[in-house]
């Protein structure tokens, strides 16, 4: 076990990977306006400078964490980061939005493989007393990224250009990187396997399990409309006339509901229930989009929007932390690693599937160039990802309906730990 100094800059460093990562995930969406303008994107095309990332990122997650379990997490992790930072340089070189689309899926890819090993590697350097405490600022530092992203975004397009939130990356690569090799211990699992036929015979186990099965399912639906809103809430608020940073900062009231609802979240399943938390949850996240499309229009003011917006928030962040235990706590201890791997795939590929569909619906009521078109649009996309929601609730109807057992939140501290 890595001593207290070791220990200490292990969570720095991984924590800084793990900021990087979800920052990208969402630097774009304030950027996406003179994005298009410059590279003269159609919508159509710029929905994938969004799901391109998001899309491989998801799809690399189970086998990045494997690959590293097997060759070596910190090996593996430097290999992810050096991908990510190389994309990176390619996104802000991008002359077109194919370029930008090819790369932006790269930095997925590289951030596939380093973001679960970030936390195996977390793991390993703690003790088991010591972990959550360490998990808990890892995850914070995580969440504040998704907070600022928009925000940050959106400063840095309109001081100085939308390639810099790329070039961003690559000084912060160069400098953790060798850090990372000089710092953090190696760690692996021998008894990791590549081979297909034990991995699909384990996932068929796992989705014999209604609950599992139910938990999944309502994860893809509910993270469908977050991202279809990500995508189109900062264009339809710089429609309305406010720009780069202040659309951003106009994100708050929805985006910073997720660093105070999720911690309060894990202490009301224990007393409702899974079950009632996300299908309580995607409800209020229903209402909160089908708010939004009603109010939808060139010259709303914008405090008729925040209660909306804190309301679709509010509701999928009470969501997340609950599937997410119920997915965790279908599946035995062994299973876990596999099962968190399956749900995170799974509710990304929603949000790549979200973004689709609200750009499909979007297509036909307005039109990029007009407000007014565009405001009618926007809120088409908002009803249409609003219905998913209630199909979230849906299928939530399969979780347990009383309180977790003792064992599934013992099994979830255990994931959380690895």
């Amino acid at each position: 076990m890595p001593d207290a100094h070791s220990s200490r800059a292990t969570l720095a460093l991984v924590s800084i990977v793990s900021f990087m990562i979800a920052f990208d995930a969402m630097v774009v969406a304030t950027a996406l306006v003179p994005i298009r303008a410059e590279l003269q994107a159609p919508i159509e095309h710029l929905q994938w400078t969004l799901s391109a990332y998001n899309l491989t990122f998801a799809l690399l997650l189970l086998p990045g964490a494997i690959l590293g379990d097997r060759f070596g997490r910190r090996r593996s992790l430097l290999i992810g980061l050096a991908l990510f930072v190389a994309a990176s340089v390619a996104c802000a070189l991008a002359g077109s939005i194919a370029q930008l689309i090819a790369a932006r899926a790269l930095q997925g890819v590289g951030a596939g493989i380093a973001m679960p090993l970030a936390m195996a590697l977390l793991a390993a350097a703690f003790p088991k007393e010591q972990r959550a405490r360490a998990l808990g600022v890892f995850s914070g530092i995580t969440g504040l990224a998704l907070i600022l992203g928009p925000a940050l975004g959106g400063s840095i397009a309109e001081g100085l250009d939308w390639r810099w939130v790329f070039w961003l990356n690559l000084p912060l690569g160069l400098i953790v990187g060798p850090l990372l090799r000089a710092r953090v211990a190696e760690s692996r699992d021998p008894a990791a396997t590549l081979r297909p036929g034990p991995l699909l015979r384990g996932l068929g186990a796992m989705f014999r399990s209604p609950a599992f099965t139910s938990a999944v399912a309502a994860g893809f639906l509910f993270y469908a409309p977050l991202y279809g809103t990500l995508f189109f809430l900062p264009q339809f608020l710089q429609a309305q006339g406010a720009g780069l940073l202040e659309s951003g900062l106009k994100l708050l009231p929805w985006c910073a509901t997720l660093f105070i609802t999720a911690p309060l979240a894990g202490r009301w399943v224990a007393r409702i229930g899974e079950r009632a938390m996300v299908v309580g949850g995607v409800l209020l996240q229903a209402a909160g989009l089908a708010s939004l499309a009603w109010l939808a229009t060139r010259h709303v003011p914008y405090a008729w929007l925040v209660p909306a917006l804190m309301a679709a928030g509010i509701g999928v962040s009470a969501a997340m932390p609950a599937a997410q235990a119920a997915a965790l706590g279908a599946v035995a201890p062994a299973a876990l690693g596999r099962a968190s791997g399956v749900f995170n795939t799974l509710r990304f590929l929603g949000g790549v599937f979200g973004v689709a569909l609200a750009v499909q619906v979007f297509g036909h009521a307005g039109a990029a160039v007009d407000a007014d078109a565009f405001s009618a649009g926007f809120a088409r996309a908002m009803n249409a990802v609003a219905l998913l929601s209630l199909l979230a609730a849906a299928a939530a109807l399969g979780l347990p309906s009383g309180r977790p057992s003792c064992p599934s939140r013992a099994q979830l501290t255990k994931e959380s730990s690895r």
